[in-house]
């Protein structure tokens, strides 16, 4: 029995060895488990980290070329800016004298006749100033191209009569027409984009200037909630409309194609003289108004910079 007992005493020790030895290789392969998994979290978050990090790299690279571009975009802007000045005093000064024509001007009223008129009225007391004493329907009939199958580029695109919109191309066609029929040495020129202070040179001459602004000079509002809105959105204006009742400020600094977006007020005056502190034009609605130089000149940079004056042919 002695012996006996003895024998499973010793089968128990080696039982428990055994056991011993087990638990302690699963605790080892355990832990290098765990050693295995945090070495994968480890690799992930390095792997997230650096793809963040090129995430970052690559959002701040792209930030700075969109710095760069419209830096670019900007300066390409001014020069053109400075160009277009440049190019205007040259033609300014090329004019040998200075005139009276500013001082000529007298009322054209549209109303009740030509009831989107204002550019025909506007160029009508421009060449009236001149000393060519012509009416406006004279050259909504005669010399002005329009239509509602126009464009903006090529013509007034509706009815002067009724209702319609022209933008420097056709009424410089319009008044070059006349001009050349009178046999005249001077031609409208397109100043789109040059700065007020610029068509203010032409006043101190005595030479009037055709500027796009708005009726009672309030804030420009493009694209369409009005039925010009829809029509000319749809095609007959050749545009892109903005969105509905919206407002847009521009700065442009040429007359292309892109630039000529009908808006809501549209309104063409004859500018004739200023001081440091107001303007006074030939408003086809009401007449001669006098309004705030800093007003006049927010509401002609927001409807695209658009005039027209006169060249030596």
């Amino acid at each position: 029995m002695a012996a006996h007992a003895k024998q499973e005493a010793k089968h128990a020790r080696s039982r428990a060895g055994k056991h011993a030895v087990a638990y302690e290789a699963e605790g080892k392969i355990a832990n290098l488990w765990q050693w295995v998994a945090a070495l994968l979290v480890l690799l992930v978050v390095c792997v997230c980290i650096g793809l963040a990090a090129a995430a970052i790299a690559e959002r701040n690279a792209q930030v700075a070329r969109q710095a760069e571009e419209e830096q670019a975009e900007q300066q390409a802007a001014q020069a053109a800016a400075e160009a277009e000045e440049r190019a205007t005093a040259e033609r300014l000064a090329a004019f040998p004298d200075v005139f009276d024509w500013t001082s000529n001007v007298k009322e054209v009223i549209q109303y009740p006749v030509l009831q989107a008129g204002c550019e025909t009225c506007s160029l009508a007391a421009m060449l009236g100033s001149m000393g060519y004493e012509v009416e406006a329907t004279y050259l909504v009939d005669n010399y002005l191209n329009y239509g509602w199958d126009k464009t903006f580029e090529d013509g007034f695109v509706g009815n002067p009569y009724t209702s319609g919109v022209g933008f420097p191309p056709v009424m410089i066609a319009c008044g070059n027409e006349y001009l050349i029929a009178q046999g005249s040495i001077y031609r409208l020129e397109d100043y789109s984009g040059n700065s007020l202070d610029k068509l203010i040179e032409f006043t101190d001459r005595g030479i009037p200037v055709m500027v796009w602004t708005t009726t009672d000079f309030q804030w420009s509002w493009f694209g369409g909630w009005s039925g010009y809105g829809y029509w000319y959105g749809n095609g007959y204006g050749g545009y892109a409309a903005g969105g509905s009742g919206s407002s847009a400020a521009t700065d442009s600094s040429s007359s292309s194609s892109a630039d000529y977006s009908w808006y809501t007020n549209e309104h063409c005056v004859l500018l004739v003289s200023a001081t440091d502190d107001t303007v006074t034009v030939m408003d086809p609605q009401t007449g001669f108004v006098t309004c705030s130089r800093a007003q006049f000149e927010s509401v002609y940079n927001s409807c695209g910079k658009f005039a027209v004056s006169l060249s030596l042919s």
